[in-house]
């Protein structure tokens, strides 16, 4: 069989642009096509592993609700005229506070007990803390924990100080920080309880904590500087999320939901799609072999 010249030219034109095209899947639409189905299982354990943590941490920051209740209040006393030593000692006997502290933007600053920790040396990092702490006015910093009071870990002399600090809000006290300083072990002692009593009442946490072994598997727990506090579920499983608690430094929440089910399908899925493409193509390069042995030009007369 023989074609003309401009025939057999147009047919090896477009022969070479199925061949760039051909290239073109091998090396960039089967790429993407194969990693859409790991993004969208990804993208769904994530999400749930993020709920997950979110809630622990939201929940674990109940526990330091009366403190921050206890700052806003002291707010409103010294408004009132209630001298500062009176909230400074009432501040101090709140569970897991080692001292309280008032201090003046630019000014003095005072804590009790008198003397506990060189308090001085808080002064210059609360003037630079103030605009991140009362600057971003979203209504999620709204929260009594995480938002209106806020977790610092601030140097003091030899000392790193865990504190919850609050910036007054209301013109009477003006420039005023109020803060509380943490026993880092208060808290961390009453973890391993809230832990056991969170993974066995809160709703979440419950949802995907019982179901068939083949459908889906949870992994949750909580860390301090490496060290595991607390652990529930197979500590083999890779945690894809962690959060800091918001409260002292070093303590994470993970989480991690890992659907069984959908990864296996996946798997099984994959392989026979990857066997298509790429028979497609060995076909492909087959028929252009086959092509190119068939058919040469016609001869000139």
């Amino acid at each position: 069989m023989a074609f003309k010249r401009p025939i057999f030219i147009a047919f090896v034109v477009i022969l070479i642009i199925l061949v760039l095209v051909l290239i073109r899947i091998h090396t960039y639409a089967w790429p993407w096509l194969a990693s859409k189905p790991h993004a969208k299982l990804a993208c769904e354990e994530s999400s749930w592993s993020v709920a997950l943590t979110l809630d622990m941490v939201e929940n674990l920051q109940i526990m330091v609700w009366p403190h921050a209740e206890a700052l806003l209040a002291a707010e409103e006393q010294l408004a009132a005229g209630v001298k500062s030593g009176r909230i400074l000692k009432d501040l101090s006997i709140l569970p897991g506070v080692n001292a309280a502290i008032i201090g003046e933007i630019g000014g003095e600053i005072y804590q009790y007990p008198v003397g506990a920790y060189p308090v001085d040396d808080l002064q210059s990092q609360m003037a630079d803390y103030e605009e991140e702490a009362t600057g971003y006015d979203h209504p999620l910093m709204q929260r009594k924990v995480g938002g209106l009071t806020r977790f610092v870990k601030w140097p003091a002399g030899q000392d790193s100080l865990d504190i919850m600090v609050y910036y007054s809000r209301i013109p009477e006290v003006e420039n005023r920080v109020f803060g509380l300083i943490f026993d880092p072990k208060w808290i961390l002692n009453q973890i391993p309880a809230f832990m056991d009593s969170l993974s066995r009442e809160d709703p979440l946490l419950l949802f995907w904590s019982k179901s068939p072994p083949d459908l889906n598997e949870q992994c949750i727990g909580v860390t301090y500087q490496g060290d595991t506090l607390w652990w529930q579920g197979n500590r083999s499983l890779e945690t894809i999320y962690s959060a800091p608690s918001q409260l002292i430094d070093g303590l994470f929440f993970h989480a991690r939901y890992h659907w069984i089910q959908e990864e296996n399908d996946v798997s099984r899925a994959m392989p026979g799609i990857r066997f298509y493409f790429y028979a497609a193509e060995i076909l492909f390069i087959i028929l252009v072999i086959l092509a190119l042995f068939a058919i040469r030009p016609a001869k000139q007369i």
